[in-house]
């Protein structure tokens, strides 16, 4: 059986067997939105950013600037 694993090709998140990509349904930016998984299209629901650091500053509360995210606060994607 062939290995399954996701990849990031472009702005996709691909699934290595299905050549499925994840997307969200309804184009609803919502908390607790389930992911889905489809054919690849063209629409904003299945294009996806991932962000890589070099380097990290040490920031231990309030709101990371950057990230627009609060540290060590919980939080749903």
């Amino acid at each position: 059986m062939k290995d399954v694993y996701w990849k990031y090709d472009g702005q996709y998140i691909v699934h290595t067997v299905s050549e499925e990509v994840l997307e969200l349904r309804d184009l609803k930016d919502t908390e607790e939105q389930n992911l889905f998984v489809g054919k690849r299209g063209n629409g904003l629901n299945q294009k996806w950013k991932i962000v890589y650091l070099d380097s990290v500053t040490e920031q231990t509360k309030g709101l990371n600037k950057y990230f627009n995210f609060y540290v060590n606060r919980p939080f749903l994607i």
